[in-house]
This record gives C-alpha cells, sequence and structure tokens, in this order.
C-alpha cells in the first residue's frame, strides 16, 4: 500500500497533540472551593471513565453529560491519522470533523460532575486549545488531500 504524502504533514498534528498532554487542558473549583487543575495526559488517562459513565448512564433531564463525551474525540484524532495515513480522505475528513466537534463540546462546559460533587467555574488551559488545534491540523490536511487513493482490494 503507497503511503499518503499527507501522513508526513500529520506529523504535525501528533506533534501539536503530544505538546498538548504536558500543557494544563482545564481547571475547576470544587464546591469545597478547592482548586484542581489537570494537564492533558491526567484528562486523557481519567477522563475515560467520565466519558463512558456519560455514554452509558441515563441523561437526566439536563444536558451536564455533554461535556463529558468529549474524551471520544480523542479515538475519532487518532481514526483520522490513520485515515491519512491510508489516504483514505472521506474517512480522515470525517473521523477528523468527529473530533473537532465533540473536542468544541467541551468548550461549553460549565459544570462538571465529578464524584466530590458538580463543580463550578470550570477555566479552559492551554493544552485544551493545543489539543483543539491538533484537530484542526488534521482536518485541514485531510481538507487538502487529494481524493481517496486507496487500492481496490
Amino acid at each position: 500500500m503507497a503511503r499518503s504524502p499527507a501522513a508526513g504533514v500529520v506529523l504535525v498534528s501528533v506533534g501539536v497533540f503530544a505538546v498538548s498532554l504536558v500543557l494544563p487542558a482545564f481547571s475547576y473549583v470544587t464546591e469545597g472551593d478547592r482548586y484542581q487543575a489537570f494537564t492533558g495526559i491526567v484528562a486523557l488517562g481519567l477522563g475515560v471513565l467520565p466519558a463512558f459513565t456519560a455514554l452509558f448512564s441515563l441523561p437526566s433531564g439536563d444536558l451536564s453529560f455533554l461535556p463529558m463525551l468529549a474524551w471520544f474525540a480523542n479515538p475519532m484524532l487518532l481514526a483520522a491519522w490513520v485515515a491519512t495515513g491510508m489516504n483514505w480522505r472521506r474517512g480522515a475528513l470525517g473521523f477528523g470533523l468527529a473530533s473537532l466537534a465533540l473536542g468544541l463540546g467541551f468548550a461549553f462546559a460549565r459544570h462538571l460532575q465529578m464524584q466530590e460533587g458538580t463543580t463550578k467555574n470550570v477555566w479552559l488551559g492551554a493544552g485544551y486549545y493545543t489539543w483543539i488545534a491538533a484537530m484542526v491540523v488534521a482536518v485541514g490536511v485531510a481538507m487538502l488531500m487529494d481524493g481517496d487513493t486507496r487500492e481496490a482490494r
């Protein structure tokens, strides 16, 4: 299978994603006025539990569970990178846009459901915006790719 020329460019997205892992992604103050901040790597590692909880729990009538689904932007971004490497433009664009939509959903988080209770005052950090930039680069690369050039099986 031929390697996509865009596969080299997508490494920029991978690099930007890697940088986002060491930057502060978000912070909040709990109901007990305790400040907590999370780097991207912590958000990536620990975010899977609330993401699946939000996915499989019944909504309580409000949309407070939606920011928790933002974690699913990570596997979508990975799928976009793989699709780019496979010269699958539609897949790269679809997965990239899905990743971006899920990731941007976290920007609307004002309250997060946590074990210690509902939080308040959620602030987005440089890691969050760098994470979003990695998705924007992946979408941009997919948009600039030639049509699907995968070999027929």
